[in-house]
């Protein structure tokens, strides 16, 4: 495999942070080739802020993507769209994260209503969709 054919690693645990349509105001990837940071800005004014090591987005309707310079290094990925919906969240460790250490960060992360961001790293999977779509 090329450098630009990487596949993401498999997990063998998820922990599923949304199953329900939640309203977002946009979904922001900021990083390099090496750290990455991902937004989740809900309608409602909370965040949904972590450091993802690997990061799939899956779309459906008028989402819109849009890709800027940040400087040398970093890009920013932005996914906006009318009546934009978090249809699905799921979250697993990093390298050099075991399960329960990860089930242990993330349990207290979620009950404090995501007032700080997510204490580890992680790998995610995201559904973002217009109501509509």
């Amino acid at each position: 495999m090329g450098k630009h054919q990487q596949r993401a690693r498999r997990r063998d645990y998820w922990v599923t942070v949304v199953s329900d349509p939640v309203p977002v105001a946009e979904v922001i990837v900021l990083g390099s080739g090496k750290d990455c940071d991902l937004t989740i800005a809900l309608a409602d004014g909370r965040s949904m802020e972590m450091g993802v090591a690997e990061l799939v987005i899956s779309t459906d309707g008028q989402v819109k993507v849009e890709l800027e310079c940040v400087d040398d290094v970093d890009v920013q990925v932005r996914y906006s769209g009318d009546d934009l919906e978090l249809r699905a969240v799921r979250l697993s460790g990093g390298d050099g994260c075991d399960e329960q250490e990860f089930r242990r960060d993330v349990r207290p992360w979620l009950a404090s209503d995501l007032v700080e961001g997510l204490p580890c790293i992680a790998c995610a999977e995201i559904t973002l969709a217009t109501a509509g779509g």
